[in-house]
Formats: structure tokens, sequence, C-alpha cells
């Protein structure tokens, strides 16, 4: 199966084609798109797209001991993960 990457610029043609806008417009469209899951994430919340994809960010890492209850912050890190919904 052959993989098709495409950048930003493409996707903004690819809209404008498609949708029969100004490319103008069609930058501002998917410059919306994506600084709203910016943001959302920014937030800590999840973006998930039905039947496409979800976004989140993993913050902390934690460990505990589930018999005493007790739980040990380890690390605090951001990490964007990506995944994409599966084919059917």
């Amino acid at each position: 199966r052959e993989r098709i990457r495409m950048n930003k610029l493409q996707l903004v043609d690819a809209l404008k084609e498609e949708s029969k806008i100004s490319k103008e417009v069609s930058k501002q469209v998917i410059e919306l798109f994506f600084s709203s899951i910016s943001e959302t994430l920014e937030k800590g919340d999840r973006v998930e797209i039905r039947g496409f994809c979800s976004f989140f960010v993993i913050a902390s890492l934690y460990s505990g001991n589930h018999r005493w209850g007790t739980r040990l912050k380890l690390i605090t890190f951001s990490f964007h993960s990506f995944f994409v919904a599966m084919e059917t």
C-alpha cells in the first residue's frame, strides 16, 4: 500500500479544489482547525474526531503502591500523541 504524505500547503490546496473556495479562505479554515486542536491540548483536554483520529497530551507519570494507597509523581513531561482510527 502506498503512503501518501501531505503538508499544510498541500492540505490547503486540496481543500480549495474540493470545496471550490478561495485559497485564502481555505488557509484560514486549516489554520483555525489546527489552532483549535492546539488550544484544546494546551488546556489538557483530548480531541477526538470519530472515525478519523484522537489527539491527547500525557502530562505526568505516576507510580504507586496500590496495597497501601500511596502515589508518587515520578516525572512531569508533555507528550503529544496522535492515534489514527482503525480501518473497517
